[in-house]
């Protein structure tokens, strides 16, 4: 690895050389030594780059689509390109790329999640308590779910999933006291298509993925459908009865039907 180090102040002829040594075009170094880059010109450079840094990151967390630099939320957002590429099937993943979010399952019925440590407690006496609503809401496609083992289901052909930190009863009802964990999966489409995956591992693991989408009848109805199978041979042997435990087997099965008879009126 080279190193650049500076032991005096730079003039022109020192900035041209700096930037001709560095790994940039040759033609920016030229034109500051000449003085024929100018202030605009570095403005509209910069400009283009900020333009292409950037992306517009949309989001539902006021139940309609905004950019999310002008929500007022604290919030983390998690594209469906991001799951892609960090191989993110379940919210048990999706706790190691959003900062503060824990969750916690032993079994279905001591599931729970908290963020900021807030929400369902951790203590399996509190858990197990099927009095005690949770403080995180979880919600799949505006449909509130009321036990959290319930939304503990591999993700399959989704759009983004949103993590609210804070109380959101204003919008999401009253049990957000702690956050609210909103999850978008993609719409059908009138352009037909058709995704497929198969993935595996060791101990057995394999992974099936599957979508189909396309129009139904003329431009107003689409429809789509989304299929997972994931399983794994368990990794505990055990030497009572035979066999291995801890296995793993989930499926998923989603159909969705779009109708968008006018612009201002969509039903999904």
């Amino acid at each position: 690895m080279k190193r650049y180090g500076l032991a005096q102040p730079l003039s022109a002829l020192g900035i041209a050389t700096l930037f001709t040594a560095l790994p940039l075009q040759d033609a920016l170094a030229q034109s500051i030594t000449s003085g024929a880059l100018k202030a605009p010109a570095v403005t509209a450079i910069a400009g283009d780059l900020g333009a292409a840094g950037l992306e517009t990151v949309v989001v539902t967390a006021r139940r309609r689509q905004e950019d999310a630099q002008t929500v007022p939320i604290s919030l983390s957002v998690v594209d469906a390109a991001t799951l892609e590429v960090t191989r993110t099937n379940n919210v048990d993943d999706l706790k190691l790329l959003v900062p503060s979010l824990n969750y916690v399952s032993p079994n279905p019925r001591n599931t729970a999640y908290t963020i900021r440590g807030l929400g369902s407690s951790v203590l399996a006496i509190a858990q197990s308590n099927d009095g005690l609503e949770p403080g995180v809401g979880f919600y799949v496609d505006q449909v509130y779910r009321g036990r959290p083992a319930s939304a503990a289901f591999d993700f399959v052909d989704l759009e983004r999933v949103e993590v609210l930190r804070g109380p959101q009863g204003t919008l999401f009802g009253k049990n957000t006291t702690a956050a609210a964990i909103n999850i978008s999966s993609k719409a059908p489409s009138f352009t037909a298509g058709a995704t497929a995956e198969v993935s595996g591992g060791d101990y057995g693991y394999y992974q099936a993925k599957g979508t189909l989408t396309g129009p139904l009848i003329g431009d107003v109805r689409a429809g789509r459908l989304s299929a997972a199978i994931t399983g794994r041979s368990g990794v505990l042997t055990n030497v009572t009865v035979g066999g291995t435990d801890n296995n793993v087997h989930n499926s998923a099965f989603r159909a969705q039907a779009l109708y968008t008879p006018g612009r201002r009126f969509t039903c999904g």
